[in-house]
């Protein structure tokens, strides 16, 4: 299962419902690819939790700290 999908089933949220489809962005990236490849035979990390478990930690996280998330201006500020 994807995460976004995964995301929305923790959540109680029908997927298809809950998703909007528009248009590319100028300077979208096409795709993201996170490869752990050279974090594994470097330094020899492995991960300590499944991805699933680390998006249900995020999502109780977010839920328990709603009104605090609420709070912060959604204004980017950029800082040199």
């Amino acid at each position: 299962m994807k995460p976004s999908n995964f995301c929305c089933q923790l959540m109680g949220y029908d997927f298809e419902v809950s998703i909007v489809v528009v248009g590319e962005r100028l300077g979208q990236d096409a795709t993201y690819v996170i490869d752990s490849t050279r974090a594994r035979e470097e330094f020899g990390w492995c991960p300590q939790i499944s991805l699933e478990e680390g998006l249900a930690e995020v999502i109780a996280w977010v839920e328990d700290n709603w009104e605090l998330i609420q709070k912060v201006p959604l204004e980017y500020v950029h800082r040199p």
